[in-house]
This record gives structure tokens, C-alpha cells and sequence, in this order.
């Protein structure tokens, strides 16, 4: 098997800035961009052979807001004419952009598997070019004479639509065609970069053919659904725990949801840490959650308060409405799973998970004192700071100021940063990915101390493995995330060093010279050539761990190498500080919570969901049973 045997399926494309309109043209410039400054011209190639010219006539819909699934899996550039970007805010539509000759827009959905977030329509008579990410590589029921091994990349194996495996490096596939002289029987569609060699029916049956028991027990059904429970671990013991109800009282309006639950869980909670007799478990089948103040939002789900009727004791409960979940619900099953098992003083622990007809509920510490956010939004100021004045010799208090912003003091930053280290190294102890760190999933509690928080884009990786889907947030994400070559826990700590900027500065490293476009922020994150500034009052060392965690190359950024979390804690920055005494929780935090912290905020979420209705107000029978379908586990 040779290199030119390898067959390039697919390359998922991002950041395309053009100003050619012939396909030729296309496929000369896409070594100049983003993704494609290291590919090859063949490869280019390749990737231009998947795209399409689509003609758009003046007042045509493009891309419409909201939009997900099917709808959000396209890129287009523009080819010709003029198209309009609008946003609605709070029902008013607005204009934010234009889009004209070699544009490019629809790549933040695809790189962020999310609903369209603006939309997008035709001014003129126009083309654009289209990629559309997701190609099978082979269908099921058709006809084929290829074996495929997957040399880089990750694909999922369909039949009937549904997912029935997940296929990853040296993983290998189209075998039983070849061997039995059959159509295909399942589609294989790939989700990621994918790279496969290839053999042609001949050299197969030559070389491989005797090697079909062994493939066959690959492909076994013991094996696969070892695969699939690893993908979602919590799948089949939600099955086997009995069942519970759950009430959820709300105030204002009395009424009360029941939602299904889980026994164990019920009645752990129910007993509030006391012993209970046999009698008083059966009896006690029913936890009673009395809503309180909403505390955040994100994209697809809000936290509010709730108090435990039976105990007294409170807790943050997450809701999520099932039509958004269904868009990434594998990400939600690793949430619920990671969560439920994890352990560690500065993490958050989940406690109960349910779901109602609409909604699914995970039930979680409660931290009172808001997030990082609120706290470096409370702590920033503008400061005056001396400028050496390379004309004269004026120095001290005769030396020309400039304004400029300045985050939390240092010894302030270190405690939260160091927190940070430990539930990383944690997390990485035990193979996993947070993938999503900045300050507002960063909480705190009533005593000051911080929990990471949100961990909806974790994800849970076998030693030495890699993933590939990009998530995160711009001006967050690593190179290695953003080129989509593969990753692991590296992207935890260029996050880190992102934050610590941040925390330190009161603004992003890659935004300055300002920009609101995040595809120049993550065109700045992958040039080596592009300098990060630090202002004159951080210290050297807190200059040097940065720069140590903003390293390019995962293999040379600090906590990757030999020492891992230990080389970040040996740093000099963190001199003299007790690592001992943060772990357990026996060093003072450094500011005690305040009401005023997230009250704006709070007041901001309270007003924006005052009238909000509680279910959706039109899921049909067949929504809601596909629902049930993806759900059932949980």
C-alpha cells in the first residue's frame, strides 16, 4: 500500500477569502488561505472538485437565521453581486454587513456545528461557489469495487439514516462488497477531515482476502456496541436504573412539571445525607424542586436556582429544550456522563439528571458568586502608566501616561489560574478534554473558591487518541483546533494561557489591532508570524507562562512536554505558592463574593425571560416522538 494509493475524501473548508471566479483560479488561491497555507496544489485540487456553482436571483434567501441540520452544512463564496447580512435582535432585524466579490460566509455554523447565526440575501442577481462538508464515501445500497482504511480523520457508519457506528483511525471499511460481491450496506459519511489508502477489488481479495475472520470480528456486533457505549457511556445504565419522578414547582404562576428521573438518584437526594430505612425508600419515590432566580443562559439551555422541598438544599438546574439538543446530542450525553463522574473540589459536579416532554434537566452545585467574567468586570479599571519618552531624559512622575485597561492584580489572578491547573490536570488525569475554557465558564462559589463549569464540549479520550471537531470560542481556540489536524488536551492549555491573558488585561490577546471578525482572530491564532503584545505593567514572568502556553506547537507548549501540569506549577510565576494548601481548599480566596457582581446581569436575564413561554408552542407529534427516540436514555 503506497502513498499514491491514498485518496483524499474530504477536507472541511473554513476561511475562505476570494477574489477569483473560475475554478481554476479558485484552486491556485486556496494555498494562500487559512486552512490551506500547508496543502499541497494536488490537494487543492481535490477540495475544489466538491464545489458547485449555485446562481441566486435578486431578493433569494440564502441563509436564513436559525437555520440548522441540513441548512447550516453549506460554505459559499461569492462569485458575483452584492448579498445583505441581517441579525434579528429582539424582533427588529438589522442590517451588520454586506457580502460581494470573493466573500465568504456560512463557515462559523459549520466550524461550530450551531444553528445560522444571521441571514443572508441577495441584493442583486448573483453566484456563489458552495462546499458542502458531510460527503459519503460510500452509499449504502450502491455498488463499489474500493477497500478503505482510514488514515486520518473520523467517520460515522449509517444504515437507514441512523448511526450504527463510529469509525476512526486505522479503522477500515467497504470490505464485505469486495468479498461477497454484494452492494454496500451502509452508508459512511465523514464528519471530520478524512484521509483513507484505498485498494482496488483485485489487490484486496490478493492481499486480504485470507484475513477475513479476523476483519469480520472487528465488525462483530460485540465490538461495535463497545464502541458506541464508549461514544455514550451512560447510554445503557440509564436503561437499568428504575425509574422516579421528579417535580419541578415553579413560582410566580403556580404550576408544576413532572419530569422522569432516576431512582437512585431520588432517593440520594431525598435523604439529604441521613439514613433512611427500606419503608422510607419506597415511600419516598418523588424529589420536589421549587424554582427560584434565573442565573445564566447559553446557547441552548438557561441555570436557574431551585430548592430541594424535602432538605432545603439548593442547587443550579440546568434546562435544555430537546429541538436545540437534538442538534449536538452527543454532546449533551458526554455532559451528563462526564459530569455524573467526576470528582474534584474544583469541578462541577452533577447530581441528578431528568427530562420532562420538552426539556432535559441536569441538576448541579450551585455557585452563588456568578462567574470569572463577573469578577473581572468588577476588578478592571483604566490605569495611567508611565511611558519612557525616547526624546528626553524625563523619567518617574515627569514621564508622559497613557490610558490603558488593566485586568485583576497578579496575586489575584494566580489563585483563579491555579485553580484552573489543578482541575485541568485532573481532567487530563483522567482522560479528559474540557475544550471550552474562559472566564464565563469559569464559576465561583459563595466563598470565593472556583468550580470549571459547562461542560458541554468536554469530551472523554482514550490515551493517545485524538479528536477532530472543532468547537470552542473564537479567540479561544488553538491552532491545532482551528487548522483541523487533530487534537487532544493540548487545546486546554493554550485556552489557559488565553485566559490568563485575559484575567491579567481585560481584553482578548488576537482582537488588537481590533477586530469583531472572528476569522481574522483565528487567522492571527495559526501565523507564527503574528506577534502577541503585552502591556508595560505585566510582570516578566507572567509574560513568560503565557507565552509558554501560547506556543503554536502543541508538542512544545508547556504542560505537554515530560513534566505536563507539573512544569506550569514549577513556573516561576508561581513561586512560593502553596499548591498544598489550594487543593485543600485551605489557602483563603482573594475576594469574597458580592451581591453587585452578577446582580446587573441577573436583572438583565430575569426582564429578557419574563414573558417567556414555558414549552415550545408548536412540536408536532412527530417532533416530539424523534425527540423521545434520541432522548430515551437519558
Amino acid at each position: 500500500m503506497t502513498a499514491s494509493g491514498s485518496v483524499l475524501l474530504l477536507i472541511w473548508l473554513i476561511g475562505i477569502q476570494l477574489t477569483l471566479c473560475s475554478r481554476h483560479e479558485l484552486q491556485s488561491s486556496l494555498v494562500n488561505l487559512l486552512l490551506f497555507s500547508r496543502l499541497d496544489r494536488g490537494t487543492a485540487q481535490r477540495i475544489v472538485a466538491h464545489m458547485y456553482m449555485l446562481p441566486v436571483t435578486a431578493g433569494e434567501i440564502l441563509i436564513q437565521q436559525g437555520d440548522s441540520g441540513d441548512a447550516a452544512t453549506k460554505l459559499f463564496v461569492v462569485r458575483s453581486g452584492k448579498f445583505e447580512v441581517l441579525e434579528r435582535r429582539k424582533d427588529v432585524m438589522f442590517k451588520v454587513n454586506t457580502k460581494e466579490r470573493g466573500d465568504v460566509f456560512g463557515e462559523i455554523s459549520l466550524m461550530y456545528d450551531c444553528p445560522r447565526s444571521a441571514t443572508v440575501a441577495a441584493t442583486t442577481d448573483a453566484s456563489v461557489w458552495v462546499l458542502e462538508p458531510g460527503c459519503d464515501v460510500i452509499v449504502e445500497g450502491g455498488l463499489g469495487d474500493k477497500f478503505y482504511v482510514i488514515k486520518e480523520g473520523e467517520a460515522q457508519v449509517l444504515q437507514g439514516g441512523k448511526e450504527v457506528n463510529r469509525l476512526f483511525r486505522s479503522d477500515f471499511f467497504g470490505e464485505q462488497a469486495l468479498l461477497q460481491d454484494e452492494p454496500r450496506r451502509a452508508t459512511v459519511r465523514a464528519i471530520t477531515p478524512l484521509v483513507c489508502l484505498t485498494l482496488d477489488r483485485r489487490t484486496f481479495v490478493a492481499v486480504l482476502g485470507p484475513l477475513q475472520d479476523i476483519m469480520a470480528k472487528e465488525k462483530s456486533p460485540e465490538v461495535v456496541n463497545q464502541r458506541m457505549a464508549k461514544l455514550k457511556p451512560q447510554g445503557s445504565a440509564a436503561h437499568r436504573r428504575p425509574g422516579a419522578e421528579v417535580l419541578i414547582k415553579f413560582t410566580g404562576p403556580q404550576r408544576i412539571i413532572v419530569c422522569d428521573g432516576h431512582m437512585d438518584e431520588v432517593v440520594e437526594l431525598r435523604r439529604g445525607g441521613a439514613k433512611m430505612t427500606d419503608d422510607q425508600r419506597d415511600v419516598d419515590k418523588k424529589l420536589v424542586l421549587v424554582e427560584g432566580e434565573l442565573l445564566g443562559e447559553g446557547a441552548f439551555s438557561r441555570v436557574c436556582r431551585v430548592t430541594e422541598e424535602s432538605t432545603g438544599r439548593v442547587f443550579a438546574l440546568k434546562r435544555m429544550a430537546k429541538s436545540a439538543a437534538l442538534q449536538c446530542p452527543d454532546h449533551v450525553f458526554c455532559e451528563q456522563h462526564i459530569t455524573r463522574n467526576i470528582a474534584h473540589p474544583f469541578c462541577l459536579r452533577q447530581y441528578a439528571s431528568f427530562k420532562d416532554n420538552f426539556h432535559l434537566y441536569m441538576l448541579f452545585d450551585l455557585m452563588p458568586g456568578g462567574d470569572l467574567m463577573d469578577v473581572l468586570v468588577a476588578e478592571a479599571k483604566v490605569i495611567k502608566y508611565p511611558i519612557a519618552d525616547k526624546n528626553s531624559l524625563r523619567k518617574g512622575c515627569l514621564a508622559p501616561k497613557m490610558k490603558m485597561w488593566q485586568g485583576m492584580e497578579e496575586h489575584m489572578s494566580r489563585f483563579y489560574v491555579a485553580s484552573i491547573v489543578l482541575a485541568l490536570e485532573y481532567l487530563h488525569d483522567n482522560g479528559i478534554a474540557f475544550r471550552d475554557l474562559k472566564p464565563e465558564n469559569v464559576l465561583i462559589d459563595g466563598q470565593g473558591y472556583v468550580k470549571l463549569g459547562d461542560f458541554g464540549f468536554a469530551k472523554q479520550m482514550d490515551a493517545g487518541g485524538r479528536t477532530y471537531t472543532f468547537c470552542g470560542t473564537p479567540g479561544y481556540v488553538a491552532p491545532e483546533n482551528v487548522l483541523g489536524r487533530g487534537y487532544n488536551h493540548s487545546v486546554d492549555w493554550w485556552t489557559l494561557g488565553v485566559l490568563m491573558y485575559v484575567v491579567l488585561t481585560a481584553r482578548q490577546p488576537f482582537t488588537s489591532p481590533k477586530t469583531q471578525d472572528p476569522m481574522e482572530v483565528m487567522r492571527r491564532i495559526v501565523d507564527d508570524r503574528w506577534p502577541i503584545k503585552y502591556p508595560p505593567y505585566m510582570s516578566d514572568e507572567a509574560r513568560d507562562l503565557i507565552s509558554k502556553l501560547l506556543e503554536r506547537k502543541p508538542v512544545k507548549r508547556i504542560g505537554m512536554m515530560q513534566g505536563r501540569a507539573r512544569d506550569i506549577k514549577a513556573h516561576p510565576w508561581f513561586a512560593g505558592f502553596d499548591w498544598d494548601a489550594l487543593a485543600a481548599r485551605r489557602m483563603d480566596p482573594p475576594r469574597k463574593p458580592k451581591e453587585t457582581d452578577s446582580s446587573k446581569r441577573k436583572a438583565e436575564l430575569a426582564e429578557a425571560h419574563r414573558a417567556e413561554p414555558r414549552e415550545p408552542a408548536n412540536a408536532s407529534p412527530q417532533e416530539m416522538a424523534e425527540w423521545d427516540r434520541v432522548f430515551k436514555d437519558f
